[in-house]
């Protein structure tokens, strides 16, 4: 960060930088009127002037950047700058004392400043920009000068970037945030800050989008396109991420277009929806942001309604909205009600899961076990062992107390609560159950329930004991207890009297699950922002199931 100073108006369209790295690197711009001096750590104090891909050229050699929006420089006051890199190193020297006077042609001079970690972050006094100015006076002037350079340009970006900002109020979060924007003008979206508990150098993201509204579209990946893999420097909650280098997201006039930004691992914040999947939840005159569904890496299970915390950096794709006087006509944009207290409070990350293990030292098709909760507790999935890295079929049952008794006996058990293909993940790794292959499954707290998990094939990974211990406790906590079981011949023993029964065998997985008693459920009096439990909503003062919500 440094501070311009200049005599006259002038605009700066091109710069050259120092930098070591010689592959494809992300430079980003920022500047604000008067001083950077206060404002470092700062970035609602900064406006965006561009994210531009350029190649390295290595230590020693001017690495040009242009196709950011002009940087205009005026006698006034100072105007700060910070230039700044995603994915590689910037070089600089030491000198001085922050806003001394380093270099200086007459009409722009420059003083010594900072030296930043990517981005908004920590930084080092006394450091100096290595680098040239390109810039525009009223009149040009020809001839040599002393650092910055003078070297007028042409073709300056037409169109500035323009930002619409959704509140970094987090409050809720999981993998990946789903929303949609409706275009009022054709605009082109180059770059995204998302809120995520990352701070990571590598943190990666991914950014997609659909034609349309994502809704029916967030539990697969039909119809979707993926604009990049971006990797980048996490900024910690609550502080802007930039994603940039991902694929331009063009968006024509009146259309409405799905976006979905996710990681792996969980980190992206967002908030709790206030009125509803597709109300507005920002806008101007060009656009709308929608309230969405926070939802679980890849297109896996969803909550809604969340709405994502984000600044979305756009340039119109022919010039400032005109300012149209109102027709007659319906608007483009669509016009979406409120709904009527639709706020689900409980939050994502409240989901808890019980691991067994891992070791396993056996296997076969499938385990039967049972559980017993000591809270009402709502089941949303499980991972289980397999040792395959390939496509695997997989059935899980489901009943009402003990499986003892009940290991050859279909009739029983009833239809799969869960039939699915799954990709193996291997020995060792959580192969998950995809999400939305069941419904929640509400267990009663002090009831026993009985659990069959088996594959087609033999290769579901479980654990031998040499004892007699089956149906003793294997693993507990507060909320549950997991029993030791057996290991099953795929189906239900197999052949009879072929001895497809192992005992006693360790089921080797996780459960995913919420605690129930610690909401109010169906029927219960609320109000907005109570704790109303997962996949209900409060409506006129009453706890009730969400739309398409099943229970059993």
């Amino acid at each position: 960060m440094f501070d311009l100073r200049a005599t006259q108006d002038l605009t700066i369209d091109k710069i050259d930088i120092h930098t070591r790295e010689t592959h494809m690197v992300s430079v980003v711009i920022y500047s604000r009127q008067g001083t950077f001096v206060g404002h470092e750590s700062d970035f609602q104090d900064w406006q965006l002037h561009g994210i531009t891909e350029v190649m390295g050229q290595g230590d020693s050699n001017p690495t040009p950047v242009d196709g950011f929006n002009p940087i205009h420089v005026t006698p006034d006051s100072p105007t700060g700058v910070y230039v700044t890199l995603q994915n590689g190193v910037m070089d600089y020297s030491s000198s001085g004392e922050v806003g001394d006077l380093f270099a200086d042609d007459g009409k722009l001079s420059m003083t010594v400043g900072t030296g930043n970690r990517h981005s908004f972050q920590q930084f080092w006094r006394n450091r100096v920009f290595n680098g040239r100015f390109y810039y525009t006076l009223g009149t040009v002037t020809s001839g040599p000068t002393k650092a910055p350079t003078l070297q007028p340009t042409t073709s300056p970006t037409p169109y500035p970037l323009q930002t619409v900002s959704a509140p970094f109020r987090g409050g809720n979060g999981q993998s990946g945030v789903m929303f949609d924007i409706a275009a009022i003008d054709s605009l082109e979206l180059v770059s995204i800050d998302i809120n995520s508990e990352s701070t990571s150098n590598e943190y990666t993201v991914e950014v997609w989008t659909i034609e349309g509204s994502y809704k029916d579209h967030s539990h697969s990946k039909d119809g979707w396109t993926g604009h990049g893999v971006v990797v980048t420097q996490g900024m910690g909650e609550g502080q802007p991420t930039v994603l940039s280098g991902f694929s331009p997201i063009h968006i024509e006039e009146g259309q409405t277009k799905g976006i979905y930004i996710t990681d792996r691992e969980g980190n992206m914040k967002y908030s709790s929806g206030v009125n509803g999947q597709g109300a507005i939840l920002v806008g101007n005159e060009n656009l709308h942001v929608l309230e969405g569904s926070g939802c679980r890496y890849p297109f896996g299970k969803s909550y809604t309604p969340r709405v994502v915390n984000a600044n979305f950096h756009y340039k119109l794709a022919s010039g400032l909205h005109s300012g149209v006087g109102s027709t007659e006509s319906p608007s483009k944009a669509p016009t979406i009600s409120p709904t009527a207290n639709p706020t689900a409070t409980r939050s994502d990350s409240d989901e808890k899961s019980i691991t067994t293990t891992w070791e396993s030292n056996n296997g076969q098709a499938g385990n039967m076990f049972n559980i017993q909760p000591w809270k009402t507790i709502m089941i949303t999935s499980f991972d289980l062992h397999c040792e395959k890295t390939e496509l695997v079929h997989l059935k899980i049952y489901m009943k009402e107390g003990t499986y003892i008794g009940f290991e050859a006996s279909p009739a029983s058990w009833g239809d799969p609560i869960c039939e699915t293909d799954v990709i193996g993940q291997g020995s060792g790794n959580p192969t998950p159950v995809p999400d939305g292959c069941f419904d929640p499954i509400t267990a009663d707290a002090f009831k026993e329930y009985s659990f069959y998990i088996t594959l087609t094939t033999g290769d579901l990974r479980y654990t031998k004991i040499n004892n007699d211990d089956e149906g003793d406790v294997f693993v507990e906590n507060s909320d549950l207890t997991v029993f030791r079981g057996i290991g099953v011949r795929y189906e239900f023993g197999g052949i009879k009297g072929a001895g497809g029964v192992y005992r006693p065998r360790l089921w080797n997985g996780d459960i995913k699950y919420y605690v129930e008693d610690e909401c109010h459920m169906k029927g219960e009096p609320c109000n907005v922002g109570s704790d109303c439990c997962v996949r209900h909503v409060c409506n006129d003062g009453v706890c009730d199931y969400m739309v398409d919500a099943v229970y059993f």
